[in-house]
C-alpha cells in the first residue's frame, strides 16, 4: 500500500491555490476542490484523532545540507513535526478555497480542522516560549510561515530561527521542504536583513554558490558540483531541480 508523504503530496492543495492566486480562476478551484479535500482527508486519517501525523514514512526535509551524503533522509527537522505542519497548512488551503467559491459550510469545517491540528502541533512540538523540538532552520521557517505559533510564541520562534541561521554561519540549513519558506518567514517577521544575508551569500550551501560555478538552474544538491569542478560522488546530483524554487507565493 502506498502511504501519503507530506510536502510532495501537498501539491494537491498548493498547486491549485497558486494557480488561483495568479489567475483568479474560481472555476479551477471548484474543479479541484474535491481532490484537495481528498488529500487533506487522507492526511487527517493518517494523523488520527490526536491530529499528530506520526510514525509514517516521510521524505522529510530531503537533502538537508547537514545530512550525511549517503543518507538524504537524515535531516535535522523532525519528520512528524513537518507532517503535522503540512496537514494544518493544507487544511487551511482547503478552507480558503471553499470560501473563495462561496461554500461557507465547507470552509468552516476545514477551518475547524486547521485549528485542531495547529493546537495539537503546539502541544506536541512547541514550548511556551516558542522553541521547537530538534531546532533547525526548516522547523522554525515552516511553523512560522504556516502560522502555527500563538502570538506569545512567535517572537521567541523568530529569535530562535535567527539563532539557527547564525549557527549555520548565515548559510542555508534547509532541504527541499524548508528552503522555499526560509526567506519569506524571516522577511514577514522583521528579519529582512537576515533574509538578504542568506540570499546574497555565495558560500556553499547557498543559492548563489551554484551561480559562481556556472549554474543556470537550481541543483538537487547544494554542492552537486564541488569547488574543484568535479561532480559530487554521492549520487543524486541532478543539475536541475524545480522543487528547490517552489516558493510560498501569496502566502501559499
Amino acid at each position: 500500500m502506498v502511504t501519503p508523504t507530506c510536502g510532495w503530496g501537498d501539491a494537491a492543495t498548493v498547486v491549485p491555490t497558486v494557480l488561483h492566486y495568479h489567475y483568479a480562476d474560481a472555476d479551477l478551484l471548484e474543479r479541484q476542490l474535491d481532490s484537495m479535500r481528498r488529500w487533506v482527508d487522507c492526511e487527517a486519517r493518517a494523523a488520527g484523532d490526536d491530529r499528530i501525523w506520526s510514525g509514517d514514512f516521510q521524505f522529510g526535509d530531503w537533502l538537508d545540507p547537514a545530512a550525511p551524503p549517503h543518507d538524504p533522509f537524515g535531516a535535522r527537522a523532525d519528520p512528524d513535526l513537518l507532517a503535522t505542519a503540512f496537514l494544518a497548512h493544507s487544511a487551511r488551503l482547503v478552507a480558503r478555497a471553499a470560501a473563495a467559491i462561496g461554500d461557507d459550510e465547507l470552509a468552516a469545517e476545514y477551518d475547524a480542522l486547521t485549528t485542531e491540528v495547529a493546537q495539537a502541533f503546539r502541544d506536541e512540538f512547541v514550548t511556551a516560549r516558542g522553541r521547537v523540538i530538534r531546532e533547525c532552520q526548516t522547523s522554525y521557517a515552516i511553523a512560522l510561515a504556516f502560522d502555527l505559533f500563538t502570538p506569545a510564541q512567535r517572537a521567541g520562534a523568530v529569535d530562535a530561527l535567527a539563532r539557527a541561521v547564525r549557527k549555520d554561519h548565515n548559510k542555508l540549513g534547509t532541504g527541499f521542504l524548508g528552503t522555499p519558506w526560509l526567506c519569506p518567514a524571516l522577511a514577514a517577521n522583521g528579519r529582512v536583513d537576515l533574509a538578504y544575508r542568506l540570499l546574497l551569500n555565495e558560500d556553499c550551501p547557498s543559492w548563489l554558490y551554484p551561480v559562481t560555478q556556472g549554474a543556470t538552474t537550481i541543483w538537487e544538491r547544494w554542492d552537486s558540483l564541488l569547488p574543484d569542478g568535479t561532480v559530487n560522488p554521492s549520487g543524486m546530483t541532478s543539475f536541475t531541480t524545480p522543487s528547490r524554487t517552489k516558493a510560498g507565493v501569496g502566502g501559499v
